[in-house]
Parts: structure tokens; sequence; C-alpha cells
């Protein structure tokens, strides 16, 4: 059986959007996940957002959305999930098309975070100097049960 699985591997599958929906359905059957890597998969807005909607009541404290297609309305989503779990602890959004929107929307959801402790959201071109700048700031005053977050976690 796969009772207890913590951590689910599946980086370079070519799931994309069509697979992340399914996904979705069964994850919630799997409670106890903790970690889930889904790099390199061809995920959209569309998918990131059915993630966004699962990981708000999901245990899970690290998603690797590293290499994929996920823009700014996808990145919007994620950051208002997992700024609104009590669980999300690492998120990477490297390598895909977040700009500015999504940026910005990390740093005004991080005012009502206290576990978010590492955010990477580099290389992303789109994101401007001004949204760097804003996302620094609020990292700068984020708060991760009760310290300061660590500034090396920022990656942008």
């Amino acid at each position: 059986t796969n009772e207890g699985v913590r951590s689910l591997f599946l980086d370079m599958n070519s799931l994309g959007d069509a697979g992340i929906a399914r996904l979705t359905e069964v994850l919630p059957l799997r409670p106890e996940l903790q970690e889930l890597y889904l790099s390199a998969n061809g995920i959209t807005d569309k998918g990131a957002k059915e993630l966004a909607a699962w990981i708000r009541d999901s245990a899970c404290h690290t998603l690797a959305l590293s290499e994929n297609k996920i823009g700014d309305s996808g990145a919007v989503e994620l950051a208002k999930a997992c700024c609104q779990s009590s669980h999300v602890q690492k998120i990477a959004l490297d390598a895909n098309d977040v700009g500015d929107k999504g940026t910005k929307c990390f740093a005004k959801q991080l005012k009502n975070n206290s576990t978010l402790q590492m955010l990477d959201l580099s290389p992303n071109p789109r994101i401007s100097e001004s949204a760097k700048e804003a996302m620094n700031m609020a990292w700068a005053t984020h708060e991760v049960r009760g310290s300061l977050a660590d500034p090396r976690n920022l990656v942008l």
C-alpha cells in the first residue's frame, strides 16, 4: 500500500495541466503527504490554480514547481493559498514565467503568514527591480514563528 507516503517526486513526467487535475483529485486521499515535487512538467496557470485549491487544506510543507510555465495568475493563486496555509514552508517557482503581479502578491500575502520559510522566484526575467524591491522589503519584516525570516531563503 501507499500508506505513509510523505514525499512524492514526479519531476520531469510531462504531466501538464491534465495530469495535475487528475493528481489533485487523489491527493486528498493522502493527507500525510508533506513534500510534492512537480518540476519540469509543463504546468501552466491552470494547473497551478488546481494545486492552490488543494494545498490550502493539505499538510504539505514543500511544493517544488521549478521549470514549468506558471505565470502571474497561477502565482497569485499559489501565493494566496500558500500564505493562508499553516503548513507550507517552502515553495519553488524558479524558472517559470512569474512577473510583477505574482511577486507582489507573495509580498502582500506574507503579512498574514508565519510559516513560509523559503521562496525561490529566480530566474523569472519578467520580475522588475521594483517588484524585487517590494519582495525584499516584505521578506525583511516577515516573521517565521516569532523570528525574522532568514534573508538567504528568499531567492529572486
